[in-house]
């Protein structure tokens, strides 16, 4: 496929992805923001409506997202709503993505993969819905990973491997300042960008056939430039605060909600009642020491169902789609009230109830079957993911993906995670799924690649539909 062949592709498949997200932008009206929507939209008010970059009851967020969500925010209206500029911000960076995910797959594996990547990011259940359906950080984190990952290809391709190469110090250091930029500026965005950071900075220690000086180098510039970036939100933090965050509070929240032990199941209002942000931070701490010393037993009897919200059903679909298809005289438990949020409301639902409710969902209901459909495409991206993994040759990239699977699968154990944490792994896999698809087109995906792909099918496929009819 020549230049100009290619660059059509990209085009067309840019405006598939504009045009899927631009179509389901007018349902997104009509659906008040819920869970962590909620908390987002209010620390771009405060933002847009002070300058500052203030904390909430629940805890404190990175300064990016609400900028960005900020400059889209209709301030016509009191309190000032998010459609549809700040939907509008979150395609623009979507398609970025997009667009920056064709590029890092041409680079990788050719032309014809990184077209396929392209359809499969345009319509990415996931992606379309953290975009143009619901308020979130994930799509400018998304963007971030990808720029991370264009540049640790930029660092596998031009470091110097030659022992006696010249001038390699100056070199080195430039692509390393380019990561930590990434790095940095991701960590101001999502807490999550740092097990992303590590991924690829263990990527280039493990994969790059370069001398170890030069690899030592790079994780030097990588590391003190990620610092620097993120100093001046440090010492913002430690001001306001009193303590000096890398990124925001809420991990250690998710980390109590994961792990809160079996005598305090009030463990929001626990949190909601200490008396600063160091303490709050003490607290998370003190509840995981003690999920994995003193009942342990318990814990490890909480790892299915953590697995289970790692790599089962998306319960913000089912949230989403209830309230965009349904009625509330079907669904009364959606509607009137924040779902998921006992912070919030100590009479709303438990995420546990929620969950099991959406379970029951059948799928001769609209919203049924369009999460049903949802969840498919997913788990077909999932699978064709680890198919390119086990096909594609061995790479940073490679390596990285691998590294981040990892840490997704050990942090939804030893933490707890949920399915929106699946989209981390989105940039990650995405040219490899592009890759397993051109190749089983072509016959050229090997049995070895199949086998995995399957298998993985199954598991996460017997995960997201069969497990959780079983429990409901």
């Amino acid at each position: 496929m020549n230049a100009g062949a290619s660059r059509l592709g990209f085009l067309a498949v840019l405006v598939l992805g504009l045009g899927l997200r631009l179509a389901l932008l007018p349902l997104a009206e009509s659906v008040p923001p819920v869970g962590d929507s909620i908390d987002y939209l209010k620390f771009a008010r405060q933002w847009v409506e002070t300058g500052e970059f203030g904390t909430l009851p629940l805890g404190m967020r990175p300064p990016i997202g609400r900028v960005l969500m900020g400059l889209g925010l209709d301030t016509s209206v009191e309190p000032a709503e998010a459609w549809p500029g700040v939907y509008l911000v979150q395609i623009a960076a979507d398609l970025a993505t997009l667009w920056l995910l064709m590029v890092l797959t041409r680079r990788l594996f050719g032309a014809g993969p990184a077209l396929v990547t392209g359809v499969v990011y345009a319509t990415l259940p996931q992606a379309i819905h953290y975009s143009a359906l619901s308020v979130h950080v994930e799509p400018f984190n998304a963007l971030m990973s990808t720029l991370g990952l264009l540049a640790l290809a930029w660092i596998e391709a031009r470091v110097p491997a030659d022992e006696g190469a010249p001038r390699w110090l100056v070199p080195c250091l430039g692509m390393g300042v380019a990561l930590g930029l990434v790095i940095g500026t991701g960590l101001l965005v999502k807490q999550a960008m740092l097990m992303a950071g590590l991924a690829m900075v263990g990527a280039i220690v493990l994969t790059l056939r370069v001398p170890w000086m030069r690899r030592a180098t790079l994780v030097v510039a990588i590391a003190s430039t990620a610092f620097l970036v993120d100093l001046p939100w440090r010492l913002h933090t430690e001001k306001l605060l009193g303590v000096a965050l890398t990124s925001g509070t809420y991990g250690a929240f998710h980390v109590v909600a994961m792990n809160f032990p079996p005598d305090q199941q009030d463990y929001d209002r626990i949190w909601a009642e200490l008396p600063d942000t160091q303490a709050r931070l003490d607290y998370s701490s003190d509840v995981l020491r003690r999920a994995w010393t003193e009942y342990r037993d318990v814990t490890w009897s909480r790892v299915p169902r953590r697995l289970g919200l790692t790599i089962g059903p998306e319960i913000m679909y089912g949230t989403r789609l209830v309230r965009l298809l349904e009625t509330a005289d079907e669904f009364p438990w959606l509607f009137g009230q924040d779902p998921g949020s006992r912070f919030r409301d100590p009479d709303a639902r438990s995420p546990r109830e929620e969950m099991a409710a959406i379970r029951r969902m059948p799928l001769t209901s609209k919203a049924g079957f369009a999460r049903f459909l949802a969840e498919l495409l997913m788990l077909l991206f999932l699978s064709a993911g680890a198919a390119g993994l086990t096909s594609a040759g061995g790479s940073a990239q490679r390596r990285a993906t691998l590294l981040m699977l990892l840490a997704m699968l050990a942090s939804g154990v030893v933490i707890g995670g949920v399915a929106r944490y699946r989209f981390l792994l989105a940039p990650f896999l995405a040219p490899f799924a592009g890759l397993a698809w051109v190749q089983l087109v072509q016959g050229k995906l090997s049995r070895r690649a199949r086998v995995v792909g399957g298998v993985v099918l199954a598991i996460v496929g017997t995960t997201m539909f069969v497990l959780p009819r079983l429990a409901a």
